[in-house]
């Protein structure tokens, strides 16, 4: 079962899950966002700095590449670019979907990431 690395913050998370089948979800958020509960492992950024950020989501996609096959569910704003960003390194969307967040449903990412 794949790991799901996401930037959603609202209940479409559940349905991310869903779509992707995964087994464990690293929810990435900036570091001045509160989240209540516990239900996923959570990594906090500071997008004030870049390159501190891009280089914890690599080590973020290394980790995860480790144990399991990575999927992606993003929502549509600076950190879910800086997050695909970092998957083109890894070459994930060559292997499989991505899905965006997009008039608050998620879809499949229609784009080349070459």
């Amino acid at each position: 079962m794949p790991i799901l690395i996401t930037n959603i913050k609202n209940d479409l998370i559940t349905e991310a899950i869903k779509l992707t089948q995964a087994e464990k979800t690293i929810l990435v958020l900036d570091k001045y966002f509160a989240l209540d509960g516990d239900t996923y492992l959570v990594e906090y950024l500071d997008l004030q700095d870049m390159e501190g950020s891009s280089s914890q989501i690599r080590d973020i996609f290394r980790r995860a590449l480790k144990e399991e096959e990575v999927e992606l569910a993003l929502e549509t704003d600076a950190l879910g670019l800086l997050i695909l960003e970092s998957a083109k390194e890894y070459e994930i969307f060559k292997k499989k979907n991505i899905f965006v967040v997009k008039n608050g449903r998620i879809e499949k990412f229609k784009a080349c990431l070459c």
